[in-house]
């Protein structure tokens, strides 16, 4: 009893301390998270005329992926969170979830309890960093489901194969990779216990749902086109395997710039080898059947991640494809050591609980840092007024290769996505909303009008922007906005300047 309490008790404190670099400052900096949320003030928002949605958007709800992130931040704010809360509700909600997906997956497997402790600092990667929320959401219910689908397989009981088809569904609602890596996973592991096709046959109806659903949205792109170009053929990037290879850590570990976050990738390595050695007599004793599951599984992920695109460009733009899944496959490294972990065995990992505390701190720190050095931009986006079509102009913070750093409070860029934050704040417009046709598109007439790249905001200019009345303009000087363009300098905060326009202007001067 006193081992279960205290495991509970640390699994709390560690819990805690991952919610501090969410919670301790108001401003995170997620490379997408600002487009994400301009894209549910959209949803949101659409009928309330103040903020001027409909004039520029069409709405389109679809159970496709990526709805998960969409309907909880719309769900949440329907019960009066601002949005900037409804969004760390959810990121939250992830980091609670996450570790206790990884508990599953190991009880799953008959694995020790303790070894989940090392889900905690697998929290935050560059998946975090880059904002893709929904797709970390959607990898929990994928580590859900294979926890689940190996239980149905030993078991055959009822309760593992409807815990299945809920946790397929949701991985399915959260990111389409994170789905199609459980049906990759899932068609291996069926293939390999084909004995048992009974079972496999409810396991592929469990499936069904997600299935028909995907099919069913792929006949409505096919019409619709609002997401796949029409009459383009495939198009995407691949990386050489040596590349692959060099930054598999970086990968998985990459989350603010210095060589602290990589020194933890590679204690956390050498903490689970250790393990393994440890307990490398229990393998004899272990079923053959997990261990051959475990090959199975770990074969999926390196095909997966030596085969996937880095980024695809057509007919879809999709970007950072293949290295997500080096991520996914983090947890299912924590099944390698088996065995139990009795008496002082357990102060093996400790060196994990001190580097998740430590990760978490450091975050801390810098993300306050980072609240600080941009509350003169949150402050002037805040003073807009509502509906007002806003946008920033972050010159000389922007690296158009996303990948490396912008700021010191993350490994990968910060501030692409800042021209959103209005948007997100106080409704209006934007050029630069993912258009993936949910939960919004772009009317035909706006959709036709060409903006500057969001890459290179130092060539920016105002009359490139001729439906915007606001700028919030980092560095804004007379030469950035000349007077004959009419813009009124109207506040100004520590390195952002905002500018009203006075008249409408289309030419350049």
């Amino acid at each position: 009893m006193t081992s279960r309490r205290g495991f509970f008790s640390l699994f709390v404190l560690l819990t805690l301390a991952s919610l501090l670099p969410v919670w301790s400052q108001r401003l995170l900096p997620m490379l997408d998270t600002p487009n994400h949320l301009a894209l549910v003030r959209g949803w949101f928002s659409f009928c309330d005329p103040a903020y001027h949605i409909s004039d520029f958007y069409t709405l389109r709800i679809k159970p496709v992926p990526y709805i998960l992130f969409y309907a909880s931040i719309h769900g949440l704010m329907q019960l009066h969170f601002s949005i900037e809360t409804a969004n760390k509700i959810f990121l939250s909600c992830y980091l609670v979830l996450f570790p206790l997906s990884v508990l599953y997956l190991l009880r799953s497997f008959g694995r020790s309890d303790w070894l989940a402790i090392g889900g905690f600092s697998l929290s935050f990667s560059q998946n975090w960093i880059f904002g893709f929320s929904s797709f970390l959401m959607g990898s929990c219910f994928t580590v859900l489901a294979v926890g689940a689908l190996v239980r149905y397989l030993d078991s055959g009981r009822d309760r593992h194969l409807g815990a299945l088809a809920i946790f397929n569904l949701l991985a399915f609602s959260g990111h389409i990779l994170s789905w199609f890596v459980y049906g990759v996973i899932a068609l291996a592991l069926l293939l390999k216990e084909f004995r048992s096709w009974r079972r496999g046959v409810w396991v592929v109806l469990a499936t069904l749902p997600a299935c028909l659903l995907t099919i069913a949205n792929f006949l409505g792109e096919m019409s619709e086109h609002t997401y796949l170009q029409r009459g383009e053929h495939f198009e995407a990037t691949w990386k050489d395997v040596p590349t692959l290879l060099g930054e598999f850590p970086w990968r998985v570990g990459n989350i603010f710039p210095g060589h602290f976050d990589m020194l933890v990738f590679w204690v956390r390595f050498a903490i689970i080898a250790g393990l393994l050695l440890w307990h490398r007599q229990h393998r004899e004793k272990e079923a053959p059947n997990q261990t051959s599951r475990l090959k199975v599984i770990f074969f999926v992920f390196v095909l997966l991640y030596f085969s996937l695109p880095f980024s695809i460009q057509k007919p879809i733009p999709w970007w950072n494809l293949g290295p997500r899944v080096v991520w996914m496959g983090m947890p299912f490294v924590l099944l390698l050591p088996a065995g139990p972990f009795a008496d002082r065995r357990k102060w093996l990992l400790a060196p994990l609980v001190v580097l998740h505390l430590l990760i978490s701190l450091r975050m801390t720190a810098l993300y306050r840092s980072f609240d600080e050095r941009n509350r003169g931009f949150i402050e002037l986006a805040d003073s807009l007024p509502l509906g007002a079509i806003a946008t920033a102009v972050p010159r000389g913070l922007v690296r158009p290769v996303v990948e490396f750093y912008e700021d010191p409070a993350s490994a990968g860029g910060v501030y692409l996505n800042f021209p959103l934050w209005p948007m997100a704040l106080k409704g209006g417009f934007s050029p630069y909303i993912f258009n993936q046709g949910i939960p919004i598109r772009f009317r035909e007439e706006i959709e036709e009008i060409k903006y500057p790249s969001i890459f290179y905001p130092d060539n920016v200019r105002p009359w490139q922007l001729p439906l915007f009345d606001y700028f919030i303009v980092r560095d804004g000087s007379d030469e950035w906005a000349p007077e004959d363009l009419s813009l009124q300098k109207i506040a100004e905060r520590g390195d952002w300047t905002m500018y009203k326009r006075m008249y409408k202007t289309t030419e350049e001067p």
